[in-house]
């Protein structure tokens, strides 16, 4: 039995996993920088990637949960 594979749940997954990594990466690099005694903060393109980086992110949250919830339906 083959599977097909359905490109838009594999770009919606690309999309939430780089969204992730961006933000989870933004927080380290502030968060280590505090701690090291640097002084951190946000640049326009830093904090305009972070904002849209958290806005995907929110949205491929939802988008995986309506695909689960379609897979758990049928």
């Amino acid at each position: 039995m083959k599977r097909r594979l359905n490109v838009d749940h594999l770009m919606t997954l690309i999309i939430f996993a780089v969204s992730l990594a961006v933000v989870v990466s933004d927080f380290l690099v502030i968060t280590i920088s505090t701690i090291l005694g640097h002084s951190a903060g946000w640049t326009w393109f830093g904090f305009v990637s972070f904002m849209v980086a958290g806005i995907l992110l929110d949205f491929s949250i939802d988008e995986l949960k309506e695909i689960l919830d379609n897979k758990k339906e049928k």
